[in-house]
C-alpha cells in the first residue's frame, strides 16, 4: 500500500441479487480482501490523513446494507415482507461493532452513505483504484451492455469526476499470488473434497446413467464435505456431448463411450466400461499421462 502514495482504493461487493433461483457467488477480489458476502457491500481503503507524516497508514471501512433493507437477497419494498422473519438472512453482517470486529476493519457504515462518505474519504485524492471490468460483447450496432465492475465504476466518475481512474485488480492480484498458510491448508481441503468426488464419480459411470447424474453425485459428496457450492456448474459429457462443455442436452452414457469432467484446472477422462473398477485404472492411465503439468510430478 506504500507505494500508492494518496490513492484511494475502492473494492465494491457483487450485485447479489438474483432475479430468479440461479446460484450466485461474491466477487472474488472483494471476498479475498473481506470475507463478507452480502449484497451491495463496498470496501474502501483510503490514507488515514490525521496520521503522522512520519507514520501513515491506511483506513478500511466497510459499507454494509442494514438489517432490514433486504428481503433475503431482495430490495422489496414491502416492509412487511423484509422483515417476515423467515425471509431474514441468518447472522448478516449489519453497520455496527460487530461487524468492525469480525472483518478488522476501521470503521463500518450504511451502504446508503457511501456517495457522500467517499467523497469525504476521497477529498483531494488525485488517484482512484476501482475495478474497471470487461469489455462484453454486443451485436453490431448495439451498445454492449456493463459488467457490474463497469457501472460500478461509471457511477464512481460521477462521485470523483477529477480523480484519474486506475484498475485495482492486477494489485489484488500480486496480493493472491501469495499465499499463507490458512490459504494452503484450504487449497488442499478443497483439492481433497473436488478428488474425493471425482473417486465417486469413477466408481459410479456406468452404461444407462445420463451426464446430469454423475455431475449431481459428484456435487453431492463435495456438500456433504461442508462444500456450500461447486467453484462452477459441474461439466460432465459423454457421447455426442463430448468437449460441448456447457450444453443443455443430456447424455445416457452407454458401453465404450468416453466421459469427460473438467475439475479445476484438471480433465480426466475414461472410457465407459463394462464394469466399475475399470474406470480407475484408465483415469489414473489419463492422470499419468498428464505428469507434466503437475508440479510433483506424479
Amino acid at each position: 500500500m506504500s507505494g500508492l502514495g494518496d490513492a484511494v482504493v475502492v473494492v465494491p461487493g457483487k450485485y447479489l441479487i438474483s432475479p430468479g433461483d440461479e446460484p450466485i457467488r461474491q466477487d472474488p477480489d472483494f471476498w479475498y480482501l473481506t470475507g463478507v458476502e452480502s449484497p451491495y457491500a463496498i470496501l474502501v481503503l483510503a490514507p488515514d490523513r490525521t496520521a503522522a507524516q512520519n507514520a501513515p497508514r491506511w483506513r478500511s471501512v466497510l459499507f454494509l446494507p442494514t438489517e432490514f433493507q433486504f428481503a433475503g437477497q431482495f430490495p422489496m419494498a414491502d416492509s412487511a415482507f423484509r422483515r417476515a422473519p423467515w425471509n431474514r438472512p441468518v447472522r448478516r453482517l449489519v453497520p455496527g461493532a460487530m461487524a468492525q470486529a469480525a472483518v478488522r476493519v476501521d470503521a463500518t457504515f450504511p451502504v446508503d452513505s457511501f456517495a457522500v462518505r467517499l467523497r469525504q474519504l476521497a477529498a483531494d485524492t488525485r488517484v482512484l483504484y476501482i475495478p474497471t471490468g470487461a469489455t462484453l460483447y454486443s451485436p453490431v450496432g448495439l451498445e454492449p451492455p456493463q459488467s457490474y465492475q463497469a457501472q460500478f465504476a461509471h457511477s464512481i466518475a460521477g462521485i470523483l469526476p477529477d480523480a484519474e481512474v486506475r484498475d485495482v485488480h492486477p494489485l489484488i492480484a500480486r496480493l493472491r499470488a501469495v499465499k499463507d498458510d490458512h490459504e494452503i491448508d484450504a487449497l488442499r481441503r478443497a483439492a481433497k473434497v473436488a478428488g474425493d468426488g471425482l473417486i465417486e464419480a469413477m466408481r459410479a459411470t456406468r452404461a444407462g446413467l445420463n451426464d446430469r447424474e454423475i455431475g449431481g453425485l459428484m456435487e453431492y459428496v463435495w456438500k456433504r464435505a461442508g462444500s456450500p457450492r461447486a467453484a462452477f456448474t459441474p461439466i460432465v459429457m459423454s457421447g455426442p456431448n463430448l468437449m460441448t462443455l456447457f450444453t443443455l442436452q443430456i447424455a445416457i452414457m452407454i458401453e465404450d463411450e468416453i466421459l469427460v469432467t473438467p475439475t479445476g484446472h484438471e480433465i480426466l477422462s475414461a472410457h465407459v466400461p463394462k464394469r466399475a473398477d475399470d474406470i480407475e485404472r484408465v483415469m489414473a492411465e489419463g492422470r499419468r499421462a498428464r505428469a507434466w503439468d503437475r508440479p510433483d510430478g506424479r
